[in-house]
């Protein structure tokens, strides 16, 4: 489901055009916390985001998309290995998490508290993991509206991961906590170790026995798909107005819409908070996503929002390939278009168009004596040529 967005194309031709049709579409609202997960709505919504690794359709290991490389540090004896170079493993005897790295949020004062105040004593971690993201990061990634891509997308996803499960906080949903319970029983800490370039080191005593799986990206990439901040700010203002909710069970609750954010009565009640936002210039959780966010940023970011609702008619806006011209609810008819910006080639994920097996030949002595030298030739090879050694 993720790989057709990045490497759809007629053969031997240039652009194109291309109709799908599926059992089902639109079945639910669209947004990216909590919106429809029906599979039909869930392949379009993925070739209009994306996430910071790519899956391997073959071995279902990560390679990396928006990543430039990741290190990965487990305590010794674990039964950990790496088969990609892009992922640097290595062991150590304790892994300690540093005072000042984030562990919980405090949902009142809208702010991260840090390991020194929360822990009475140094804690360990059995895994760390640190990604480097590209020098070029926030000029290189736009969101569909032409916002670039900044560090405040990222904050508002680590925000979520432990705000809406708090009870203190204005946008609480009894719907997240399971999530959050079992992302906190392995959690031990997290710390931006640099904005530009992008650092992030993740502390857990969850792991994988495949590095390249025991990496923390903190994309913003969410459950149902890829969120920009200022579009979910959009979402928290009116779920705190009590008029829309991001979950089917809390709006259940308050008996109000499920939020969408592609049709219906969800696009009046956001636009009316973004020009409210556009007006003082306001974001949720200020206390701790102002100190990232310049004012000139939330500006612009509102600014760019009202531009392409006025052209769309909808918000929902990611950094994938594709993007959403027009939903059509009523007619079950979902448009997307080429995204100009991608930065991506065409190419760059051709490697998958198909499985890669190896043909193997042996050839040696059938019988040995014990304690005689044996020679045995190996010839491996695809479609008649020699298997990059690279790739074995």
């Amino acid at each position: 489901a993720w790989l057709w967005a990045p490497t759809i194309r007629r053969e031997g031709e240039v652009g194109g055009e291309l109709t799908i049709a599926m059992p089902s579409i639109l079945t639910e609202p669209w947004n990216p916390i909590a919106g429809t997960n029906w599979i039909y709505d869930m392949m379009l919504i993925r070739g209009t985001g994306e996430m910071a690794t790519m899956y391997d359709p073959y071995t279902g290991l990560f390679w990396p998309r928006r990543l430039e490389s990741a290190e990965v540090i487990v305590q010794e004896g674990l039964p950990v290995f790496a088969t990609h170079d892009w992922v640097d493993l290595s062991f150590e005897a304790e892994i300690t998490v540093p005072d000042d790295a984030w562990v919980d949020w405090d949902a009142t004062e809208q702010r991260f508290l840090t390991a020194g105040e929360v822990n009475e004593e140094p804690v360990t971690a059995l895994r760390k993991s640190v990604v480097y993201y590209p020098e070029d990061l926030y000029e290189a990634v736009k969101w569909h509206d032409g916002s670039n891509f900044s560090i405040g997308d990222i904050l508002m996803g680590m925000i979520l991961t432990f705000d809406q499960a708090k009870e203190d906080s204005p946008y609480f949903d009894e719907a997240m906590v399971p999530a959050f319970d079992s992302f906190i029983s392995s959690f031990r800490g997290v710390k931006i170790v640099s904005e530009d370039p992008l650092v992030i080191e993740t502390y857990s005593d969850f792991y994988q026995m495949d590095a390249e799986m025991s990496i923390d990206s903190w994309w913003p990439y969410f459950t149902q798909g890829q969120g920009a901040w200022h579009t979910l700010a959009l979402g928290l203002m009116a779920e705190e107005a009590g008029e829309l909710a991001f979950s089917a069970d809390k709006s259940e609750k308050m008996d109000t819409e499920w939020l969408s954010l592609i049709a219906g009565p969800s696009m009046e009640i956001l636009a009316s908070h973004l020009a409210e936002a556009s007006a003082d210039g306001t974001i949720p959780y200020a206390a701790t996503l102002g100190e990232f966010v310049p004012e000139d940023e939330i500006a612009a970011r509102f600014a760019n929002a009202q531009e392409w609702y006025d052209t769309m008619g909808h918000f929902l806006v990611g950094t994938g390939p594709f993007y959403l011209e027009r939903a059509f609810p009523v007619e079950k008819t979902v448009v997307l278009q080429r995204f100009e910006d991608y930065p991506d080639s065409a190419s760059r994920w051709a490697m998958f168009s198909e499985a890669r097996i190896a043909e193997v030949e042996l050839d040696g002595p059938g019988l040995i004596n014990q304690g005689q030298e044996a020679v045995f030739e190996v010839w491996v090879t695809f479609e008649g040529e020699p298997y990059p050694a690279d790739d074995i």
